[in-house]
């Protein structure tokens, strides 16, 4: 539900997922942290929700009576991401124009296809085989620097309470996961705030109209 459902107009709630630790300073302020457990069963770490607690970490502790109760669970979870979209103005069950909606980034891309070469990007530093580009205020404000400057001032000008999206377009074989899962994991906890890795074009289809508009608008 959440992603899809739960963002329009440039605004929404994006899933961050398949994360395998968070650092300690993005749990203490970016999270809230759902320990669930089966009654009279004990797995993973006995004492991680009092470390948790000892962090200054926001936890909630949730005791199911058997398996079956997890689908009351989901339900539960389902009410609470749609009150969740209450603030943002959003109406999670109403069914978008997803066919305008994917007119959003099919237009700019079939004018690049009929060689319309104003609309194609600009490089803006290419080096060792690897180009950057960038529009707006980012090119601003990097556009002078080297290839490895640009991206260190890049990152140094990062809206902490954001994340990070990757994108890569190419279907990635099981060798290219491990590495985006690598850069992943030491992004986050270098950066101290969330990334997401999603592989594209997918993600016009699954993370929701978030993405497609904020992409075009880069």
């Amino acid at each position: 539900m959440v992603g899809t459902s739960t963002s329009d107009d440039d605004r929404g709630l994006i899933p961050i997922f398949e994360q395998s630790c968070y650092p300690i300073k993005t749990l203490q302020t970016k999270c809230l942290v759902v320990i669930f457990t089966l009654k009279d069963r004990v797995e993973g770490q006995p004492n991680q929700a009092a470390e948790l607690r000892e962090l200054g970490i926001p936890l909630v502790e949730i005791e199911l009576a058997g398996v079956t109760d997890f689908v009351a669970e989901i339900f539960k979870w389902e009410i609470a991401t749609a009150l969740a979209c209450v603030p943002l103005g959003l109406n999670p069950f109403r069914e978008a124009d997803n066919q305008s909606r994917l007119r959003i980034p099919t237009e700019p891309l079939e004018n690049i296809a009929n060689k319309r070469d104003s609309l194609l990007p600009v490089v803006r530093i290419r080096e060792n085989g690897l180009a950057l580009y960038m529009e707006g205020q980012t090119r601003r404000e990097l556009s002078t620097l080297g290839l490895r400057d640009a991206l260190r001032t890049f990152l140094e000008l990062r809206n902490s309470d954001s994340y990070i999206a990757i994108f890569p377009f190419f279907k990635p074989s099981e060798s290219d996961v491990n590495t985006l899962r690598t850069l992943r994991d030491f992004m986050s906890h270098t950066l101290e705030m969330p990334v997401q890795v999603s592989t594209g074009p997918r993600y016009l289809h699954a993370l929701g109209t978030m993405y497609k508009l904020s992409l075009i608008h880069i």
